[in-house]
């Protein structure tokens, strides 16, 4: 006597239409993801101008001094880690900002830039490239000055970087 042994398998048909749908559930879910990934990297970015720039002006009323010079890249100028939390601007000169370069306090001028102190993201090379989309530096503008990176204190140099002025 032969027995009959029952298959359960899928169709070609069940295995497009499971296909279909999860490709749909992909194309809505990626850009969306990607939308946050950048909002993310402007939050954190914007956070962190401001953080400086309370922390700038808090020391320079406190201090009665004037804005301080210049230390190089990643780190904070003398006395102002009492505002700031050191390890805010990264551990080391290579360490990158969310949106790619470095930050660096530059008071004096430097090549391309004007003599106005300034807290920037710059590129120092191709080990650390600023990553940003123009509608992301837009968007990093808007949330810490105008949103116009022509005018105001932030402004886009693009031999120097995203830049936020200190002017007297």
């Amino acid at each position: 006597m032969r027995k009959e042994v029952s298959h359960h398998a899928f169709t070609l048909v069940e295995l497009i239409a499971v296909i279909v749908v999860l490709a749909v559930l992909a194309a809505v879910a990626v850009p969306r993801y990607f939308d946050y990934s950048s909002r993310a990297r402007v939050s954190a970015t914007a956070s962190t101008f401001k953080t400086f720039d309370r922390a700038m002006w808090s020391f320079v009323r406190d201090n009665s001094a004037p804005l301080p010079g210049d230390v190089g890249w990643n780190f904070l100028p003398a006395g102002l880690d009492r505002y700031i939390e050191p390890g805010t601007l990264g551990a080391t000169t290579n360490t990158p900002t969310p949106i790619g370069g470095v930050w660096d306090w530059n008071n004096g001028g430097a090549i391309g830039v004007p003599a106005v102190p300034n807290f920037n993201i710059f590129s120092p090379g191709a080990s650390n490239p600023i990553t940003a989309t123009a509608a992301e530096f837009t968007a990093i503008d808007a949330i810490v000055d105008d949103g116009v990176l022509t005018t105001g204190r932030m402004r886009w140099l693009s031999n120097w970087g995203l830049h936020m002025r200190y002017e007297p």
